[in-house]
């Protein structure tokens, strides 16, 4: 063998030995850490937003009201007479720091939709920020925990009771 050859062999394994050495001088680190459990972040400012749709006259179309990216989120439609004729109304329940929703409609000649669609304005880098003295602290002090932002979403959907059977929801 020659003698570069040598050499880089035992870079190599001194780079392993010293990598080795570092990873497990990590773990003691890490592993003397206590856990402080769970915080959540961002203003607690829930807002509630009231999209109300007009229906088209007409008992031969459908409508469809599609709830984009709210898989799960509304409870079933609540058929209120107190509404006015044909009007569906969705009560959206958010943390006004991380989110904002847009709503339109279109119509063909069967069907009628609706959407509601959810846009993220939040910056979780600034949210962290915020607490940086706080997590800098408690690196320190050999303490860490998880941080979480709010973003619970509820949805209500309210509509007439003349609007039952034609209306479907796609969440």
């Amino acid at each position: 063998m020659r003698n570069i050859t040598k050499v880089l062999l035992g870079i190599f394994f001194a780079g392993i030995l010293l990598g080795g050495i570092g990873v497990g001088m990590a773990f003691v680190e890490y592993s003397s850490f206590e856990y402080l459990g769970e915080e959540t972040i961002g203003g607690t400012e829930m807002k509630t937003d009231r999209l109300v749709f007009t229906v088209e006259e007409g008992a031969a179309k459908k409508i469809e009201l599609d709830l984009r990216f709210f898989h799960e989120m509304s409870g079933p439609v609540v058929y209120d007479s107190s509404l006015p004729k044909n009007t569906i109304v969705c009560e959206i329940t958010y943390n006004s720091e991380l989110r904002c929703f847009d709503s339109g409609s279109r119509t063909n000649k069967t069907t009628e939709y609706y959407y509601v669609d959810t846009v993220w304005i939040g910056n979780e880098f600034s949210l962290l920020m915020e607490r940086k003295d706080e997590i800098l602290k408690d690196l320190k002090d050999g303490k860490f925990r998880s941080y979480d932002w709010d973003d619970e979403i509820t949805v209500k959907i309210k509509a007439h009771p003349g609007l039952s059977g034609r209306l479907e929801v796609d969440d």
